[in-house]
């Protein structure tokens, strides 16, 4: 398959170009059966953040929740398995880097994305904090309180308690924060909350 992006002037929209087109090519790749694809950038301006890009569609477009389907399991195998991007060699080690900070990133997605696809009564909250230690464990940088019903009560969790009298299984709260290696004044605070 060849997927044509056009010409673009503005290096964030071409990546998502590049982006959505590598999905597309996943997904022809899955209904060919085939296992390898190629991306060339010998030449591309902002060669490093394009091949990012290339790595995030194809990595994206291969997700499949398939923990509760034996036909999904089959299914997943027809997956792409080698993605070989071209850079010119000046561009080598910048596009290095930024994949494997992008791989990083999905990795977390696809933690993200495989929570939210359990079924509810699958996705419990002490299932939600056994997946919240799995995800500390995995990096030094981050750490991991919770709060059973008691302590949040001590702390003043009332809305978050109101929403649990409607369920017979115990709540927690979850508190996990990164803490980057590498900080400086600039360095902001950023804040996620949900349930």
């Amino acid at each position: 398959a060849v997927v044509v992006v056009g010409k673009e002037n503005d290096a964030a929209r071409l990546a998502e170009s590049i982006r959505r087109g590598l999905g597309r090519v996943v997904q022809e790749v899955r209904s060919h059966g085939l296992k390898d694809a190629t991306v060339v950038l010998s030449g591309a301006e902002h060669a490093p953040r394009l091949a990012a890009a290339a790595f995030e569609g194809a990595w994206l477009a291969s997700y499949r929740f398939i923990e509760h389907s034996e036909s999904l399991r089959k299914e997943a195998k027809k997956r792409l398995r080698n993605l070989t991007i071209f850079v010119d060699k000046e561009a080598e080690a910048a596009a290095k880097k930024t994949v494997s900070e992008s791989k990083n990133v999905l990795r977390g997605v696809d933690i993200a994305r495989d929570l939210v696809n359990q079924p509810a009564g699958h996705m419990y909250p002490e299932k939600l904090v056994d997946a919240a230690k799995d995800i500390a464990a995995a990096s030094g940088q981050i750490g991991l309180k919770t709060l059973s019903r008691t302590q949040a009560e001590r702390e003043g969790f009332n809305a978050f308690l109101a929403v649990a009298k409607g369920s017979d299984v115990e709540p927690y709260v979850i508190h996990l924060t990164y803490t980057p290696k590498e900080r400086t004044a600039e360095t902001k605070r950023i804040f996620l909350i949900g349930k």
